[in-house]
Formats: structure tokens, C-alpha cells, sequence
């Protein structure tokens, strides 16, 4: 009996998993497709069956994006560069944050609680409008501090990060300063290594919002330059289709591999929160 509830779950799950990768397989077949039948049916709007494998298979879009036209290969690092930047500031932050909610008491840690808590409820279409007159104050609008500055202060780290350090066992720490050890030494010998697993996932996340961002930049940024890679393949699709899948596979890889990255290493600690 277990035999067969164990293998209904393998075929419920390869099925879910199927269902899931569908998609992205759609996503790389089309890649390969020649414009004459990508064209007419994704940017004419003509009525078009499209093979699921693409016959003839052709790669001279990938040769013109990575070689003829720089335009996506530095859209691309210069998203990836902001967005690094932006996930490592979360974490230093979130860190801190976190650290001074679930172990250091004061009047109303509580309170500050809840807000990030409201703060985390309230979408994008809410906040895009203090955002857009706070960037105009500043005299950042238009440039790429008025995107991701607003995403280094999210409140998602550090409310996890706070749920994260206040399972770490108070008795560790007051050890730790019965044996001289300051603030410093607690924060990186004790706090750190415990909430490491909380550290990789608010990286993770705030990678994954920072790069996957396009209400933002429709309205904070001006100068289509400075465009993200995910506002690029916005603007380009309605001109090139292959562009698109071109563009959409490049923007997947470096999530794919950071899951694939930390996928074995300390993620699996989050399980014994």
C-alpha cells in the first residue's frame, strides 16, 4: 500500500514538474525558431501554427545578440551589477535589522514589527507614487539609484531575518559575553553562522525582485538607456520576436544558477528554524 501511495506522488509530482517546465521548454525551442515564422505570428498578430520543435533550427539571433548588437549584453550586466549590489545592501541591512528586533529590547520593537509587516502587504501600484515624489526630492529620478534604492530598504529581509535570529538560543550569547565577547564578536561568531541559511534566501530574493523589476523603471526611469534587462525585452519584443526568447533565456540564467549554487549548501538549515 505504501508502494503504491509512494509511486501515486512520483506521478503526481512529474506531472506538476512537467506542467512547470513546459513552459521555459517552449521558451528555448523558440528561441531557435527562423524569424519568417516567428515574425508574422508574434509581431504581426497573423493567425500561424508554430511548430513545437522548430524546423530548420537556426541560431543567428543568438549570433546577432551576443555579437552585432551590444545593446543586450550590457543591459544585462549592468541589471546584474545593480542587482548584486542591491542584494548584498538587503542582507547588511536586513542583518542588522533583524538583529536589534529579536534580541535587543526596546519601546516599540513591537510596533516597528508591524509596520514592516504593513509595509510588506502593500503592493507595488501603493508605494510607486511616494517613491516617484521621495526620488524627485532627492534629485535621483532618472537615474538608477531611484530604481533599487527603494529595494535595498524592503522590509521582507529584515522580517526574516528577525523571525530567523530570534530562534537563536539566548543562553549562546550570554556565554559569549560571560566570556568578554562584544557586540562585534557575538554578531559575526554566533549571529552570522546561525542565520546563514536566512542570509542566502533574503540574497536570493532580493536578487530575484531587483532583477525581475519593470513597474519601476516605467516610471523612475526616463533615459532608455538606463533600462533593466526585463524593461528591454519589453520595449524589443515589438520588434523582433526572436528578441524576445533571446533576451527572456539570458534573463532566467542567472536566477537558475544561484538556486542551482545554493541549492546544496546552507538552505537546507532553514528547515530547522
Amino acid at each position: 500500500m505504501k508502494r503504491v501511495k509512494l509511486a501515486g506522488l512520483n506521478i503526481f509530482f512529474g506531472l506538476f514538474a512537467i506542467a512547470i517546465l513546459f513552459p521555459i521548454f517552449v521558451m528555448v525551442m523558440s528561441s531557435f525558431m527562423p524569424s519568417w515564422t516567428m515574425t508574422p505570428a508574434y509581431v504581426n498578430g497573423q493567425t500561424t501554427k508554430l511548430a513545437l520543435i522548430p524546423m530548420p533550427i537556426t541560431i543567428s539571433q543568438y549570433r546577432e545578440a551576443f555579437l552585432l548588437d551590444t545593446k543586450l549584453l550590457n543591459t544585462f550586466w549592468n541589471s546584474f551589477i545593480w542587482s548584486v549590489i542591491t542584494a548584498l545592501c538587503q542582507v547588511v541591512l536586513a542583518l542588522a535589522a533583524g538583529y536589534v528586533l529579536a534580541k535587543i529590547h526596546f519601546p516599540g520593537s513591537g510596533f516597528i514589527l508591524t509596520l514592516f509587516i504593513f509595509a510588506m502587504l502593500m503592493p507595488i501600484q501603493v508605494t510607486i507614487v511616494p517613491h516617484y515624489i521621495i526620488t524627485q526630492q532627492l534629485h535621483i529620478y532618472n537615474t538608477p539609484w531611484a530604481l533599487y534604492l527603494p529595494l535595498i530598504f524592503a522590509p521582507f529581509g529584515s522580517f526574516l531575518m528577525c523571525q530567523t535570529i530570534a530562534h537563536l538560543p539566548e543562553e549562546m550569547m550570554e556565554y559569549a559575553r560571560l566570556e568578554g565577547a562584544g557586540t562585534d564578536r557575538v554578531l559575526c561568531q554566533i549571529v552570522i553562522p546561525y542565520a546563514m541559511p536566512g542570509l542566502w534566501l533574503v540574497f536570493l530574493f532580493s536578487f530575484a525582485e531587483a532583477w525581475n523589476t519593470i513597474e519601476q523603471p516605467l516610471i523612475l526611469l526616463r533615459d532608455p538607456t538606463q533600462y533593466p534587462l526585463s524593461l528591454l525585452i519589453h520595449t524589443q519584443g515589438q520588434i523582433s520576436a526572436q528578441y524576445v526568447f533571446v533576451a527572456a533565456i539570458v534573463m532566467i540564467v542567472p536566477i537558475v544558477s544561484f538556486l542551482m549554487f545554493m541549492r546544496d549548501r546552507e538552505l537546507g538549515g532553514l528547515m530547522n528554524l
